[in-house]
């Protein structure tokens, strides 16, 4: 127990540094609209390369982040960079205008007093459009204070950008937040996905979701895609939009630009619609 707790300090030492020296990156995982293929946005993923360490998964270090009070500088630093370079492939044309980055909101954050002013900052600093920006929170997020959440999102949705709630149907209060609180997309959790395509008892859950993310006039996304079945069970059921490794792993900035690169010469300027 003390080596476990001495080795969480030196992981939390090393990570404030870290925050501070650039030491972190941000990886970007495609979400891609299923038929065509086209990555339509792509969701903000951190990494570390601590030069003792080498490089850290985030199972490494986001739980010593949580259980300190670097969780909140740690999603400032995450929306300000991710903000930045979205706005950059805009400016160099290889971005649709209507490619957007969703970035996961943790829960400590959302509760900040100074959250507003941190996704404010990040969008004046980097100039990117509220319209370019997704904020995931998690359920648990939510309800930890419904009356502060509540009144923080709707803060938040009133600078143009979009709430996504990720991990979907993972809780327990799932339709009961969904009309309680602006929210603009659900994330379907990979479990639900796993099955959707070799059980009908994993099919009537994810037909199920879909129609009510429909009914409500809700976007949904599917987590953890994995194989091409699964890809085309979905598209039948009319989720349109996707993510997983089926499509693309995570990758850093470059590789990330490159196929935004790719895709601009393949699928000309046109401005993507994104279906719910």
């Amino acid at each position: 127990m003390h080596e476990e707790a001495t080795r969480r300090l030196e992981i939390a030492a090393a990570l404030r540094d870290a925050i501070d020296h650039d030491e972190l990156v941000v990886y970007f995982q495609p979400i891609v609209d299923v038929s065509s293929g086209r990555t339509l946005g792509a969701e903000t993923l951190v990494r570390w390369q601590n030069p003792e360490r080498g490089w850290l998964e985030p199972s490494e270090f986001i739980p010593v982040a949580e259980a300190t009070s670097l969780v909140v500088p740690l999603g400032r630093w995450v929306l300000l960079d991710a903000c930045r370079k979205v706005q950059e492939w805009k400016e160099r044309g290889i971005a649709a205008d209507s490619f957007y980055i969703s970035i996961n909101l943790s829960a400590h954050h959302l509760q900040d007093p100074d959250v507003v002013h941190d996704v404010t900052a990040a969008l004046e600093l980097s100039g990117l459009s509220a319209a370019a920006l997704v904020l995931e929170v998690t359920e648990s997020a939510l309800i930890e204070d419904l009356t502060k959440a509540g009144s923080t999102l709707a803060t938040l949705k009133c600078l143009g950008l979009r709430i996504a709630v990720d991990d979907f149907g993972t809780g327990y209060s799932s339709l009961s937040y969904l009309s309680n609180f602006p929210i603009d997309v659900i994330k379907l959790d990979k479990s639900f996905i796993d099955g959707v395509a070799t059980t009908a008892e994993g099919e009537t859950m994810a037909r199920a979701v879909l129609a009510l993310a429909h009914t409500l006039g809700l976007t949904a996304i599917a987590e953890g895609v994995e194989d091409a079945e699964q890809a085309r069970t979905l598209e039948h059921l009319g989720c349109h939009i996707a993510q997983g490794f089926f499509f693309a792993r995570p990758m850093p900035a470059g590789e990330m630009a490159a196929l935004l690169e790719h895709q601009s010469r393949i699928f000309g300027k046109r401005v993507s619609h994104t279906r719910s």
